[in-house]
């Protein structure tokens, strides 16, 4: 009978060399030099001498640049050649062309061909990251198309996988003031440039509004602001450089459009309460459910109801801003 001495056998205890094949040494071409491209070498025609990757190639790099040149419409009509090209089946091509044709009808201020192809980019969206690519073009061309609601109903699906992102919930808070047509004269500065910033004429207007819609969507354009300042103060001890400049300045920006918001002290201090707990409280909550890929078995209904296909901004509300039914303004 052989025996032998387990405890002092080391585990794997193989030699290597029964596993291993020495792989012969590519040959080295001695005369090998490197390319060297003349500046826009990519404008020239020579799809004849190339196969339909490389031309593909070729007809994006023409795009990249005249996009890069604000030459929107030269760089559309190229990306369009690409879609003509390409097969159906090469997704990540279909995204970036889908993507690319509605930027450039964006800036071109064509909104329906803009969001004609922001929907096809969503439809091919099944990754956390692209779906986060999707819906914030969506959210841009819904605002250009006037469609507030839409923007805010997708904004809230963006919510559903960043609920800590302080620039996502500033724009929830322009949006609403777009929606109930509030004046908050430092976001909107932010978002659109436009200098109104008239803190007294702002603050009656918005007295005005209150009168005449009640105070539900002042609650939750205030609400949504607040969010945003608590998320940037929780991360400013963190924050170096250029983005504790950004933070500060943010922090400011939203603090003085607070100010002609009319809403009374007592609900500022319930609400700064709130959204405080639910903001420093997130790391001690179950983690949220896996975004799972719509391309996986593992992929269902609920997920594409909450993650997705949602558009139920009833919904969206209820969950963000529910806790408003229990106090007054």
């Amino acid at each position: 009978m052989i025996s032998r001495n387990f405890e002092t056998m080391e585990f794997g205890d193989f030699d290597d060399d029964l596993f291993s094949e020495e792989k012969p040494e590519k040959n080295i071409d001695e005369h090998y030099e490197a390319r060297f491209c003349n500046p826009e070498w990519f404008q020239s025609d020579s799809a004849h001498q190339i196969s339909e990757e490389e031309y593909i190639n070729l007809i994006r790099y023409q795009a990249d640049y005249h996009y890069l040149r604000k030459e929107y419409g030269k760089a559309a009509k190229k990306f369009e050649i690409i879609l003509r090209t390409v097969h159906s089946n090469n997704s990540t091509t279909n995204r970036e062309v889908y993507e690319g044709i509605a930027r450039c009808y964006l800036h071109l201020g064509q909104a329906e061909d803009a969001l004609k192809n922001a929907h096809m980019l969503d439809s091919l969206s099944h990754t956390v990251d692209h779906v986060t690519v999707s819906s914030s073009l969506l959210v841009n061309v819904y605002l250009s198309c006037d469609a507030y609601k839409s923007a805010l109903c997708t904004g809230f699906r963006l919510l559903s996988l960043h609920p800590y992102n302080s620039d996502i919930w500033l724009k929830q808070a322009y949006i609403y003031s777009l929606v109930y047509r509030l004046d908050l004269p430092f976001v909107k500065l932010h978002f659109t440039k436009l200098e109104q910033l008239d803190k007294k004429g702002a603050l009656e207007h918005n007295e005005e509004v209150k009168n005449k819609t009640g105070e539900t969507g002042i609650q939750m354009t205030a609400v949504s602001l607040i969010r945003a300042q608590i998320i940037l103060h929780s991360v400013k001890n963190t924050a170096l450089g250029f983005s504790c400049e950004f933070n500060a300045k943010f922090q400011e920006i939203i603090r003085k459009d607070l100010a002609v918001i009319p809403v009374s002290k007592a609900f500022l201090d319930i609400a700064y309460k709130h959204v405080e707990n639910e903001v420093y409280s997130c790391k001690d909550r179950d983690p949220p459910k896996d975004f799972v890929d719509r391309g996986s078995s593992q992929f269902c209904d609920e997920l594409s109801s909450e993650y997705v296909q949602n558009d139920n901004l009833d919904g969206y509300e209820r969950r963000w801003f529910h806790w408003l039914n229990d106090i007054t303004s």
